[in-house]
């Protein structure tokens, strides 16, 4: 059971690393035009506009912050089932197996606090903290 753990540990940790070579100029171009759209519509909005005017230019916003919210959340489930693996194996009662179990143990707990992550560009991660910062960068 060990060794299926610490294989599936590995499988994911790979395919966070492959997903984000691929993706990461593309979550970045997709990343920056949308936050300087909402930025843009949100001012808008601002001006005396219109009801229906303000009513279509608030749809955008809500499409716009949905589809961020969306990436960012999906990316903070996965760094926190990455952390759930740590804690699972520290929960084990690691400390009566044999030295060599426990010393694989540690190690998988070890790897398993490196947050599994996915980034945008070489800038910076996408979590919940990134929603919240693009949100409010939007509304100022």
């Amino acid at each position: 059971m060990q060794k299926e753990n610490i294989q599936w540990h590995r499988d994911i940790a790979s395919y966070v690393l492959q997903l984000n070579d691929s993706f990461k100029n593309i979550l970045l171009l997709d990343f920056e035009p949308n936050s300087i759209q909402t930025a843009t519509i949100v001012f808008l909005i601002v001006k005396n506009l219109s009801l229906a005017q303000v009513l279509l230019l608030s749809q955008f916003v809500v499409f716009h912050l949905s589809r961020v919210y969306i990436y960012c959340y999906s990316s903070n489930i996965l760094t926190q089932r990455g952390l759930e693996i740590g804690n699972f194996w520290f929960n084990l009662n690691w400390t009566e197996y044999p030295e060599d179990v426990r010393k694989n143990i540690v190690m998988c707990i070890i790897r398993s606090q490196k947050p599994l992550h996915i980034s945008i560009g070489k800038f910076y991660d996408i979590s919940l903290e990134t929603f919240l910062t693009v949100k409010v960068s939007v509304l100022c």
